[in-house]
C-alpha cells in the first residue's frame, strides 16, 4: 500500500526535475557580518562672495626739470689740471600750486687745488658773478620752471641790477693764484679832522690803483680836499709849511691830487702848471711833515705873484 502510494505520487508528478519548495542560501557565519561603509555626504559649499574692487586712482605725475639736461665739464689730464670737474647736488622740486608743474633748484660747483682759483663759465662766455672774487671753490644756484624746462642762473650785481643766464653747460677753468699787487697805504697821510676854530676837516676820495707794467707794483692816486663854510674861502697847507697852488683861486673848496708809487711808498702832491708836470713829496724822509691842515686864511703874495712855499712852484 505504501509502495502503491509512492508510485502513484511519482506518476502524478512525472519524472521532471524536482522543484525546491524550501530553498537555502549559503551565507557567512553570523559571527563575521559584512559591513558596508559609505563616505558621509557633505553639503556643497559656495565660494565666498567678494565685494567688487575698484581700480586705484593714480594722481597725475608732477612735471619736473632734470639735472641731466645740463652738460657738466670734466677735468683734463694735465698736471695740474686746467679744466676741473663740475658737479651738481641738492636737486629739489616744489609743485606750483594748482598745476602739475614745479620749480626745481640745485647747486652747481667746482673746486681748485690749493694755490689756484676757479673761473666758472656757462655755455659760451657766460660768466658768474662769483668769478670776481677769484676764490678756490665756486658754488652757484640755478632754477628751472618745468613749463619752460630751462635752467637759469641769476645774480644781483653790485649796482642792484639782476643778471640772468640760461644754463645748458657748465665748465670750470683752474687758474694759478698770483701774489697780490703792492700798494701804498693811505695811513701815511694824516688828514686833519678840523676843530671848532678856523681849521676845517680834510678828506680823501676817489682812490685808484694802477699796476705798473708787468710788475707787482702800483701807482695809487686820490683826491684830497676841504670845503669852507658859505661866504668863506678855504686854504690848504702842508703842515707846518707848504701849500698847494690851488689856493690861489681863493675857492670855497680846495681839491688837490696826490699820488704814490708802491716802489718807494711816498705820497706826492702833483700838478701840471704851464704844461710842466710837478711832483712834490709830502710824505717820506724828504718831505714836509705829513699832516694836511686847513685854515681860512688868504695867501701871502710875493713879487705880485702868489708864491707857494713848496720849493720853486709859482702860480
Amino acid at each position: 500500500m505504501v509502495l502503491f502510494s509512492l508510485i502513484l505520487i511519482i506518476s502524478f508528478f512525472g519524472f521532471e526535475s524536482p522543484k525546491l519548495v524550501n530553498a537555502c542560501l549559503a551565507s557567512r557565519s553570523p559571527s563575521t557580518p559584512v559591513v558596508t561603509t559609505e563616505a558621509p555626504t557633505e553639503a556643497p559649499t559656495e565660494a565666498p562672495t567678494e565685494a567688487p574692487t575698484e581700480a586705484p586712482t593714480v594722481a597725475p605725475e608732477i612735471r619736473t626739470c632734470s639735472a641731466s639736461t645740463i652738460t657738466y665739464g670734466a677735468g683734463d689730464t694735465n698736471n695740474p689740471q686746467q679744466q676741473v670737474d663740475v658737479t651738481n647736488f641738492g636737486l629739489t622740486s616744489t609743485q606750483i600750486a594748482g598745476t602739475q608743474d614745479s620749480i626745481s633748484t640745485m647747486k652747481i660747483t667746482c673746486m681748485a687745488i690749493d694755490g689756484y682759483y676757479v673761473n666758472m663759465e656757462f655755455n659760451e662766455n657766460g660768466q658768474v658773478k662769483e668769478n670776481l672774487d677769484s676764490i678756490q671753490n665756486i658754488t652757484v644756484e640755478v632754477t628751472c620752471d618745468s613749463r619752460t624746462m630751462e635752467w637759469i642762473y641769476s645774480s644781483v650785481l653790485d649796482n642792484g641790477d639782476v643778471y640772468t643766464h640760461t644754463v645748458t653747460s657748465a665748465n670750470c677753468l683752474q687758474i694759478e693764484e698770483t701774489p697780490p699787487l703792492r700798494t701804498c697805504t693811505t695811513d701815511a697821510l694824516a688828514l686833519s679832522p678840523g676843530d671848532t676854530g678856523v681849521a676845517i676837516p680834510v678828506t680823501s676820495s676817489g682812490l685808484t690803483k694802477t699796476q705798473i707794467g708787468n710788475t707787482m707794483d702800483t701807482i695809487s692816486t686820490m683826491t684830497v680836499s676841504c670845503t669852507a663854510a658859505n661866504g668863506l674861502v678855504a686854504s690848504m697847507y702842508f703842515d707846518p709849511s707848504g701849500a698847494p697852488a690851488e689856493n690861489a683861486a681863493m675857492p670855497q673848496t680846495v681839491a688837490i691830487t696826490v699820488s704814490c708809487s708802491s716802489v718807494d711808498e711816498i705820497w706826492n702832491y702833483v700838478i701840471t702848471l704851464d704844461g710842466v708836470y710837478h711832483e712834490v713829496p709830502i710824505t717820506g724822509e724828504h718831505a714836509l711833515p705829513q699832516q694836511l691842515t686847513l685854515a681860512r686864511v688868504t695867501l701871502i703874495t710875493h713879487n705880485n705873484k702868489s708864491m707857494s712855499p713848496i720849493s720853486g712852484i709859482t702860480y
